[in-house]
């Protein structure tokens, strides 16, 4: 259990500071290095949780903290360089321990697949393959807007 804590920490640090990447904040932390930090631990303790944690919801939780690590990573490398940096060493780490998980949890598989798309591509040009999402419209609209009183009868 200790190991799903930690990727359950450091997953609400990559999604705590993941927003405020690239905006420039008179704190002393940058959020950069903080959504690196946290991504590198999580690849680093799915190294370990093969053989000690059994196929139930927390191995999902892992798998999918794990392909969202190595996503993260990946968009950190600078398309710049002509050498990869470490960040892409630990998109390969997260992608070998997903291969290791399949075994296990065969929904492994799909996070597998988007790294592997991933890797295949130039950092460069992340639009050309990358799916857009649809848009929502309405879905972070809790209550419609309507001129309804909201009255609690009788409470």
């Amino acid at each position: 259990m200790c190991f799903i804590v930690s990727i359950l920490h450091s997953a609400t640090i990559m999604n705590l500071y993941r927003p405020l990447v690239g905006q420039s904040l008179s704190t002393p932390t940058d959020p950069s290095s903080e959504c690196i930090s946290a991504a590198r631990s999580c690849i680093q303790a799915a190294e370990l949780i093969r053989e000690r944690v059994p196929p139930s919801h927390h191995l999902a939780f892992c798998v999918q903290y794990l392909t969202i690590s190595g996503i993260l990573l990946w968009t950190m490398e600078d398309p710049q360089t002509e050498k990869p940096s470490y960040h892409l060493t630990d998109v390969y780490q997260a992608l070998q321990s997903l291969i290791e998980l399949e075994c296990v949890w065969p929904c492994a598989s799909r996070g597998r697949a988007i790294l592997e798309r991933l890797l295949q591509h130039p950092r460069g040009d992340a639009s050309s393959y990358l799916p857009s999402l649809p848009v929502l419209d309405g879905l972070w609209d809790p209550f419609p807007s309507t001129d309804t009183d909201m009255a609690f009868g009788g409470l």
